[in-house]
């Protein structure tokens, strides 16, 4: 059921490579990768968007338990840009995270991404 939510979510975003879902330890619980790449860019591999996902972790959780004590909240969201891609996350609940990997030169598409990784997210809460 997850891995069909995340299949959805990388086919209505245009410029998606894959997306996943992790737990608090950033374990993969499901991942999804997107049927055909974004033009001029390779496959993502499976291995590939696991280890984003994994690597995420570390500054997901602290920026998540640092970030009330700073008076700003939980962490909801959190965008990073690189030359290579965006990568967008978001909260699902209690220490679990959903993450998409973009695809390079999103500027312009990462809004409604966004807006559709927020839209997984509480599907994915609602079936835990």
């Amino acid at each position: 059921m997850f891995r069909h939510m995340l299949a959805r979510l990388t086919g209505r975003v245009p410029q998606a490579r894959g997306a996943i879902f992790c737990d608090h330890e950033g374990e993969s619980v499901e991942w999804a990768l997107a049927a055909i790449p974004p033009s001029g860019n390779p496959l993502l591999t499976e291995y590939e968007l696991k280890l984003c996902g994994a690597q995420l972790a570390a500054s997901w959780l602290l920026l998540d338990e640092r970030a009330p004590q700073a008076g700003v909240g939980r962490l909801r969201e959190l965008e990073v840009r690189t030359p290579h891609g965006t990568i967008i996350a978001g909260a699902v609940s209690e220490g679990y995270y959903v993450v998409l990997l973009l695809a390079p030169n999103t500027r312009a598409s990462t809004a409604s991404a966004a807006v559709a990784l927020r839209e997984t997210a509480r599907e994915l809460a609602s079936e835990m």
